[in-house]
């Protein structure tokens, strides 16, 4: 990740940071500067800012033998290997170029998801719209014709042939219940009629038992004597 070779014999051979840094793929800083993509592309140029050994790759690394414990050791590592990460994000050519092409994909994929969700959204309203206003004019026709006295022209075939049949089942129900009321008032005649003839021949009956006509069928009348 990082090596510093200071006081090193290595130092004194020309080139040897070049060679260093093209031989070891995985190495991100040397000698307190991070390495950029200028350093690692043969013949490669991007200007001042993205150039080697400049001030905006400069790399502080504290010293890490004043540490007294192994956890604020590891700490510190992490955090000086987070601040050398974002250093080479930020001054690396490439880096900035995927993260503005990236950028501009998600930018135009989100226009893109944004339009269809925008067409989906007034397809939606149209077909709210179209229920709504066919709910009102439904309601209009249906107060005009109540008004009107024709709601027979809102009914569809089904509910036609639903009230043909209910009439026809009416009609039948009527005829029944007449016919059945009708001999009703015929029973009632005739339990009437019976109790009359009953009452009349209980009535001769006891008058005929009474005066015993039937041992006696002859009757004497006496006249009256005067005095």
């Amino acid at each position: 990740m990082h090596i510093t070779l200071f006081n090193n014999p290595v130092c004194q051979i020309p080139g040897y940071r070049h060679f260093i840094v093209n031989s070891i793929p995985c190495l991100k800083a040397l000698d307190n500067f991070v390495i950029t993509d200028e350093e690692r592309i043969e013949d490669a140029s991007f200007g001042y800012r993205f150039r080697g050994l400049n001030e905006f790759m400069k790399l502080h690394i504290p010293d890490y033998r004043h540490e007294r414990s192994a956890e604020n050791h590891l700490f510190n590592l992490e955090v000086d290997v987070y601040r050398l990460k974002r250093i080479f994000e930020r001054n690396s050519p490439s880096i900035l170029i995927q993260s503005l092409y990236r950028g501009y994909r998600s930018r135009n994929t989100s226009t893109l998801y944004f339009q269809e969700r925008l067409k989906f959204i007034k397809r939606i309203q149209a077909h709210v719209r179209s229920f709504l206003s066919r709910r009102r004019y439904l309601r209009e026709l249906q107060e005009l014709l109540v008004e009107t006295n024709q709601t027979d022209l809102l009914l569809t075939n089904e509910q036609i042939n639903i009230r043909d049949k209910g009439k026809i089942i009416f009609k039948h129900m009527y005829a029944w219940y007449k016919m059945n009321r009708r001999n009703r008032i015929r029973l009632a005649a005739t339990i009437k009629i019976q109790t009359y003839f009953r009452m009349r021949l209980v009535k001769n009956s006891s008058f005929v038992n009474a005066l015993q006509l039937i041992k006696f069928p002859r009757i004497y009348f006496l006249k009256e004597q005067k005095p």
